[in-house]
Order: C-alpha cells, then sequence, then structure tokens
C-alpha cells in the first residue's frame, strides 16, 4: 500500500508540471487541474473493484482532446447490434462534457503514464468481465470485430486478450523484448507480434487474479539491448510466459476499424505551441507530416462538432491553422494531397 501511495504522489507532481502548459490551461485552468486531482485521490481512496459482472462488454478511453472524445463517445454509442454494458472515460483534461447517460462514466484523472491510468481503472472502477481499452481516435466501420472477439473468447477459456490493433513492430523489437526478458523468466517466450493497447479486448478475471500490469517497464540493461519494454509489451510476454493465450486479430478484421494515429500526442504538441509546430519537431523522418495529418484531422473534427451543437471542441483553429500553414511549408505538394484524401477518406466512412 506505501509503495502505491508513494508511486501515485511521483505521478501526480510529474503529470502537473509536464501538462500545465499542453493540456489544463488550455480547458479551464486551475479549475481543470483541481478536479483531476480530487477525483485521482478519490480513485485510490476506493477498495479494490472485486466485482465483475460475467459476459458484459465495456468500453475503456482516456481523453486528453474533449473534442475528439466526444466524438468518439457518440460513435462508439451508435454500434447498435452489440450490447455494450457501458462506456468508461478517464478525462485527462478535466473539460470533458457528455450529457447525463447513465451508460457513460466519466471520471477525472491526471493524466498519467498511459500503463499507470490503465492499471488504476481495471483496478479500481472498470466492472465488466470483457473491457475494450480503445484509443479516443479508432473508431469501428461496424461491431463485426466485438462479435468475432467476444466469439473467440466464449471458445477458448484460457484467452485473456485478443487485440484488434496490434502494435506495429520490427523482427528486431521483438527478438529484443525476449532477450530482455530472459532475465525475468527461464521459460523460453515465442512471440511473433505485439498485442500493443491500442484497442485491445482484455478478460479481467484473469488479468485481475495474474496482477498484471500495463505499465512501462525498463530492465538494468536494456540500453544495451536497444529498446525498454513500452505500454503493455511487458504485460504481453508475461501472460505467454504464464500459459495464458492472445490473439491477434486477422487484416479481414483489423480493417473494419478505422484509425487516426497519434491524435492525442500531436493534438497536445500542437496546443502547447499555440500552432507554432516546430518548436517540437524532432530530426526524425516525416514529423512534419503526423503535425499536418493531425490538423487536418482535428479541422475536420471541429466542423462536424460545431454543426452537432456540440458541447465539446478539439484544438483551438488558430492553433490548427497555424500549425496547418507552417507543414505546408515544409512537404510536398503531392504528399500533403494525400494526407487531405487519406484524412476525407477515413471522414467519408465514418459520418
Amino acid at each position: 500500500m506505501k509503495n502505491n501511495i508513494k508511486l501515485l504522489f511521483q505521478n501526480l507532481f510529474q503529470s502537473v508540471f509536464k501538462d500545465w502548459n499542453r493540456n489544463y490551461k488550455h480547458q479551464k485552468g486551475f479549475k481543470s487541474l483541481i478536479k483531476c486531482i480530487i477525483s485521482t485521490l478519490r480513485i485510490v481512496n476506493k477498495n479494490r473493484n472485486k466485482k465483475i459482472f460475467n459476459n458484459k462488454i465495456e468500453f475503456l478511453t482516456f481523453s486528453v482532446i474533449p473534442g475528439l472524445t466526444s466524438f468518439w463517445i457518440s460513435h462508439i454509442s451508435s454500434l447498435k447490434n452489440i450490447k455494450i454494458a457501458s462506456t468508461t472515460i478517464g478525462d485527462c483534461s478535466g473539460g470533458l462534457n457528455i450529457e447525463n447517460n447513465k451508460k457513460i462514466n466519466v471520471i477525472p484523472i491526471l493524466n498519467f503514464e498511459h500503463g499507470y491510468k490503465i492499471d488504476l481503472f481495471i483496478k479500481y472502477i472498470c466492472k465488466s468481465e470483457f473491457i475494450v481499452i480503445c484509443d479516443d481516435d479508432i473508431f469501428f466501420v461496424d461491431e463485426e470485430p466485438l462479435e468475432w472477439a467476444k466469439e473467440e473468447f466464449r471458445k477458448k477459456p484460457n484467452l485473456v486478450a485478443v487485440s484488434l490493433f496490434p502494435r506495429p513492430s520490427s523482427n528486431k523489437r521483438v527478438n529484443n523484448y525476449i532477450k530482455l526478458f530472459k532475465d525475468h523468466s527461464s521459460k523460453l517466450v515465442i512471440l511473433e507480434k505485439l498485442m500493443g493497447s491500442y484497442c485491445l479486448i482484455i478478460r479481467k478475471k484473469i488479468w485481475v487474479k495474474e496482477n498484471i500490469s500495463f505499465q512501462i517497464k525498463k530492465p538494468k540493461n536494456w540500453e544495451k539491448v536497444g529498446n525498454y519494454f513500452d505500454t503493455a509489451d511487458f504485460a504481453n510476454l508475461k501472460l505467454i510466459e504464464l500459459g495464458y493465450e492472445i490473439v491477434i486479430a486477422p487484416q479481414k478484421i483489423q480493417k473494419k476499424l478505422i484509425c487516426f494515429t497519434s491524435m492525442s500526442l500531436w493534438g497536445l504538441r500542437i496546443q502547447e505551441t499555440l500552432g507554432n509546430i516546430s518548436k517540437v519537431i524532432r530530426p526524425r523522418p516525416n514529423e512534419y507530416e503526423k503535425a499536418y495529418r493531425t490538423a487536418v484531422a482535428l479541422l475536420s473534427f471541429n466542423k462536424y462538432l460545431n454543426c452537432s451543437n456540440s458541447l465539446n471542441t478539439t484544438v483551438k483553429e488558430d492553433y490548427i491553422m497555424r500549425t496547418i500553414k507552417i507543414c505546408k511549408s515544409k512537404i510536398n505538394d503531392k504528399t500533403r494531397k494525400e494526407i487531405d484524401e487519406e484524412v476525407i477518406n477515413k471522414f467519408i466512412k465514418l459520418v
């Protein structure tokens, strides 16, 4: 218990300092921050949630850009052919406004490291047997992926997780993980793909029973190997070592998802820099392309939210337009048109 409280306060101070400029001050300032701090302390003071509703499906996501999450909620609510018990949102901005709905549970929380937030919600908040951990920039074309996953769980009692969007990873990364994991296990773990945590359905009973964590893990020798374990990756290997099954959805099922990659990451960067995106561009390939793709998508989300009289927006339009202008000067016309077309095609499928 003492270790949990110590970890909580370490994360709390890191989150406050890290997220003020890029997050809370763009919502309701100190009001949003205090709201998240109080709610976070309430979460960890709760008793561990031991109640699990069998055969129920619960969605779980975390929000830093309220407008994006608002759009995602309305989309999830439109999936009528499969029973969703509830949708739980960890509001890491303190600015998400949702009309009263018994099936939507909004809980403010500080913007901790992603794996730590998931751990807290699985331990203290989520109640259903099957939890769909899904980023709020991933959408479903229809209910088929959920129906397919539920049938997989029904057939395989030893199945602990179904990944609908596995981590894009190289053979080198997977091999590095296997090398690192040897220090923690005498068993040889066979792994081809990483499940990731972008869109992952877990069986809560097993997860809780084995005390599995989604958190990043950095073994002492990780720098020599080349990688540390990113969110959910150590859990992936640990579950295989324990003898559980993890299923990666086939391409046919994965294609039923519409994904806007890294929207929260780049959305916060646009917000933090007030659209002066060059301040956070790193010497890596395709950084301006990523920023441009996010800005164009945010602009489309805002237009839709304005038309539907939503209580939320994404990022201020001035910041978005400034980012678009800067990125246009850095990428060629062909690439820009390809990105525009990609974003438009995704929206056509969604609305």
